[in-house]
């Protein structure tokens, strides 16, 4: 809770995670407000969006759900900070049910998310589909293909790339929906794009 109070980097980094847990975890009826930092105390409201775990505004979560929060925070990670339209999808949560309209506007599969950064040892995951990497990257979607810079790929922050999607995750029985587990876990979200 202090970081989020400095007006340095520290801060807004925080500040930013915080905006992200909550628009992941709440509903859209759902929203919290945090002081500003400094002397400006300009509070911020920050409100929810997908519904992961509205009742994160009564107690803790639920290791299932750090786990579903943290997916959605890495899949809406952008290293370049530019916003990109997406389409986040699991068969096994109904706030991430894909209709045919959004299926059809999204069609490109570019990855896969799952990790839990609320645990003692936070860490994040993801993997990447091989036919779609140049047109995630494209787009400025490098944190499931990683970011080549010329000399290299590099990752994005503390994402861990485990590679080909196909090599880590099993698919969801609607392929549409990507895939049901990754590296065992079953709170992963898939990432499509347009």
């Amino acid at each position: 809770m202090r970081a989020l109070r400095i007006q340095a980097l520290e801060g807004v980094v925080s500040r930013d995670f915080i905006r992200y847990a909550v628009g992941c975890a709440l509903d859209r009826s759902q929203a919290i407000t945090l002081d500003g930092p400094g002397r400006a105390r300009v509070d911020a409201v920050h409100r929810g969006e997908v519904g992961l775990a509205p009742e994160w505004v009564d107690g803790p979560l639920s290791p299932a759900k750090q786990r579903w929060v943290s997916a959605c925070i890495a899949a809406r990670a952008n290293r370049t900070g530019v916003p990109v339209m997406l389409s986040m999808r699991s068969q096994a949560s109904a706030q991430l049910a894909a209709g045919p309209e959004e299926r059809g506007a999204f069609a490109t599969r570019e990855g896969a998310f799952w990790g839990n950064l609320f645990s003692d040892t936070p860490a994040l995951y993801t993997c990447h589909v091989p036919d779609s990497l140049e047109r995630a990257r494209a787009r400025g979607r490098s944190c499931a293909t990683g970011h080549d810079t010329g000399a290299g790929v590099v990752g994005c922050g503390t994402l861990q790339r485990t590679g080909d999607c196909a090599s880590a995750c099993s698919a969801a029985g609607d392929p549409a929906m990507g895939y049901a587990a990754c590296d065992g876990s079953t709170e992963v979200i898939t990432t499509f794009l347009e």
